[in-house]
């Protein structure tokens, strides 16, 4: 497909990182970099219509949306806050779903119309999302690995362990610096680790934990907080003499809806382990990153 027919772009694009209050930055983006991306994108998903629950401030809301809509020369329908009924049924063939891991697991029980695709960025999905929303009638779920600074890395269908770098990467990305831990397999194929800030992904964005801990300790009567990365948010356990409606207060003036953890105050002290590490009840079941 011939671009310079359906989409003119500015010279550059800033964009705003999916970072926390404390390190969201802003990056600039040239056009050919942007060219290159949405050409391949509208080459391997030539949507009729595009249906999108992410935010366009950060990159990869914006090129899936905004620019792949425009390239394609198809409606774009922010389905952000719609029910999974009114979701459901706005579906038809055709369309291509841009959505995160939290609103996919949301959608994992609708029934599919035929030739419906979805893609999910921000953070790797429950094990297994990918293969109940195939059997449901989803026709492919493909996974994106990318980040501001370098747009759409590598990708991955459902069922597969490993990411493969898009065509236009050098191999195993020689020479470029991405944001997370890469183990590759081979010269174009790679398992994601953790971030080397040390941050979390919190439905796509990028949170600091020791940033929240720190905010939550800032509150008046509380004298420890510990941290853990739930299934799709933060959950935290509390320590001291606040209450759950002084921290809510407390959170609301200072942090960014997708840094709030879920909260549980539990006394005085922590619970601990034998060695040390806090207690979570239930939350001890499940993976997670401690703070």
């Amino acid at each position: 497909m011939n671009s310079t027919k359906v989409l003119q772009l500015q010279d550059s694009y800033i964009f705003s990182t999916s970072g926390t209050s404390a390190g969201a930055r802003l990056v600039e983006r040239d056009r050919a970099e942007i060219l290159r991306e949405i050409n391949y994108l509208a080459g391997e998903w030539p949507a009729r219509r595009i249906l999108s629950v992410v935010p366009i401030r950060h990159i990869y809301g914006y090129l899936w949306t905004v620019l792949l809509g425009k390239f394609l020369q198809v409606d774009v329908v922010n389905v952000r806050g719609w029910s999974c009924e009114a979701f459901g049924a706005l579906l038809r063939e055709g369309d291509l779903v841009v959505g995160y891991p939290g609103a996919w697991g949301r959608w994992v029980d609708l029934r599919w119309p035929r030739g419906v695709c979805g893609v999910s960025s921000g953070g790797g999905a429950e094990e297994g999302l990918g293969k109940k929303l195939r059997e449901r009638g989803l026709e492919r779920w493909t996974e994106i690995y990318g980040c501001t600074e370098l747009g759409a890395v590598g990708s991955r269908e459902a069922g597969e362990a490993e990411y493969e770098l898009l065509p236009y990467w050098p191999t195993r990305l020689m020479g470029i610096e991405a944001p997370d831990e890469l183990t590759w397999q081979g010269d174009r194929r790679f398992r994601l680790g953790r971030r080397k800030d040390g941050s979390v992904k919190v439905n796509g964005m990028a949170v600091d934990l020791g940033w929240v801990r720190g905010v939550l300790l800032s509150c008046p009567g509380v004298r420890d907080v510990a941290l853990r990365m739930g299934r799709e948010r933060l959950t935290a356990r509390v320590a001291g003499s606040v209450t759950e409606a002084a921290l809510h207060g407390w959170m609301t003036d200072r942090l960014e809806t997708w840094e709030r953890p879920e909260i549980r105050i539990v006394g005085r002290e922590l619970r601990v382990d034998e060695r040390g590490k806090p207690l979570f009840g239930l939350f001890d079941l499940e993976a997670g990153v401690d703070v």
